[in-house]
């Protein structure tokens, strides 16, 4: 099955190439990398031309505009979507494509993920941590914790269920609020044997105990069916 691997990016050519250098070297190769250039000030667009498939520019802002319009382009049977900033594991798309193999059924695959520029604490211990919070979610909640640069789906399905929807819980956590209507229309697969590395700048620049505890109230309050403490746009600026 081809895969198209979408890469929304605003603004990130301080991190950019060195993830896309890491998509370029996976080993399963039936693939194309697409970037979806969401109209950025800086350098973005030239860095993915030197390494994407194809360079799409979406000038409206916002994360779901853009993913949305990379999922159009691609030509793909199966999409994820991948961090701007997060580095890829060569056989992480193979790893992916063998469970879609194994388990036809199946209509989205995700892992988990470890911090690799914290200090050497966290980066350790932040891989069995985010494993068992997802595990647990699944556990008391029989809930899928879909992580959103850890996850790839078939493109008809993503479509069928509406996509990403940023009126949907003010903003935020939009790909577990995905995951959460992607597994009403099929079984998903956790496999946490399929790790990435994702950066923790947001917990650098905003401390870690302020940053995790944001994101555990997020989550809470999504569970709940609460509204957001603030938008998507509101926690950009604030924690970026």
């Amino acid at each position: 099955m081809k895969v198209s691997v979408i890469v929304p990016a605003y603004n990130e050519e301080k991190y950019l190439a060195k993830t896309l250098k890491t998509l370029k070297e996976q080993t399963y190769r039936d693939y194309e990398l697409i970037v979806v250039d969401n109209n950025s000030k800086d350098k973005t667009n030239q860095i993915a031309k030197k390494f994407a498939d194809r360079v799409v520019v979406e000038k409206k802002k916002g994360y779901h505009n853009a993913t949305n319009r990379g999922a159009k382009e691609a030509r793909g049977e199966i999409i994820c979507f991948c961090d701007a900033d997060s580095l890829y594991p060569k056989d992480w798309l193979q790893k992916i494509m063998d469970d879609f193999r194994k388990n036809p059924d199946v209509v989205a695959v995700y892992g988990t993920c470890k911090f690799y520029d914290h200090n050497f604490i966290v980066n350790f211990i932040s891989e069995p941590l985010y494993t068992m919070f997802i595990k647990l979610g699944k556990l008391f909640f029989n809930f899928h914790t879909t992580p959103g640069f850890n996850c790839a789906m078939k493109r008809k399905v993503y479509f069928q269920v509406g996509g990403y929807d940023a009126k949907i819980y003010n903003g935020i956590n939009m790909d577990v609020e995905l995951g959460k209507r992607l597994q009403k229309a099929g079984k998903l697969k956790q496999d946490t044997g399929i790790t990435m590395f994702t950066s923790a700048r947001r917990y650098k620049g905003d401390g870690l105990f302020k940053t995790t505890s944001y994101y555990l109230n997020a989550w809470m309050r999504f569970v709940r069916d609460k509204e957001q403490k603030m938008s998507y746009e509101q926690y950009n600026k604030e924690f970026r």
